[in-house]
Parts: C-alpha cells; structure tokens; sequence
C-alpha cells in the first residue's frame, strides 16, 4: 500500500481538530511533509532546476533551489512563492519536533495545515 502527498495532508488536518499538544505538534509534521513532498516532486519537473550550496541537507537545498530558481517570468515567482512557504513550515516543524518545552498550539497546527494546502496548490 502507499500513499500520496494529499494523504499526509489530510492526516495533519485531522490531528489538527484534535484536543492535545501531541496531536497538534504531529499534525504540524504530517502538513510539512506533505506540503514537502508536493514541492519536490513539482520542482524535478521544472524546466531547470534551481541553485543551491553543497553541503545541505535535503530538505535545506530543495528550499535553495526554490528559493533560487532558474526558470523566468511566472514559473520563478511560483518557485520562490512555494521555497518560502515550504520554508516558514519547516520551521514550524522544527519546533513541533525539537523544541519540546516550546508550546505547539490548535492554531498553529491548523495554520500550517492551511499553510500546506496553499502551497500545495501553488506546485501543480
């Protein structure tokens, strides 16, 4: 069985209707990844692919090359629109993850949900 970037997505908006930090701090993880995995996908298939320093990790230079696309005209505002946004998540997700005395609220979780929906929609 497998699953698809939308799958995740709905999985993060479900958790973020939960009631506990736990649920929410999961949901904001299922958004990220999902919304990450829409913007790599999106991005192999652009004309060229965007620039970034070696050395990073994966999820660091697929936000370069968004970031630092490329292609011109529509196709780059698009590509620095999702890099941003892919970008403001992972941070989200770093917290959510990592940051354990930080707290992780209802809104934050639905935020990055809808965050991830939006972006999502961008990298079609």
């Amino acid at each position: 069985m497998s699953i698809a970037d939308m799958d995740l997505l709905a999985f993060g908006e479900s958790l973020a209707r939960g009631n506990s930090e736990i649920e929410w701090r999961t949901s904001v993880g299922r958004s990220y990844y999902a919304a990450y995995h829409r913007a790599s996908d999106w991005h192999s298939k652009l004309p060229s692919q965007g620039m970034a320093q070696a050395g990073q990790g994966v999820h660091a230079t697929l936000i370069a090359c968004l970031t630092n696309p490329t292609v011109n005209g529509a196709l780059k505002m698009r590509s620095m629109s999702v890099g941003y946004m892919l970008c403001h998540m992972k941070a989200a997700r770093r917290k959510a993850d990592y940051e354990l005395g930080a707290h992780v609220d209802q809104a934050e979780a639905a935020t990055t949900a809808a965050s991830a929906q939006t972006m999502m929609d961008k990298a079609v």
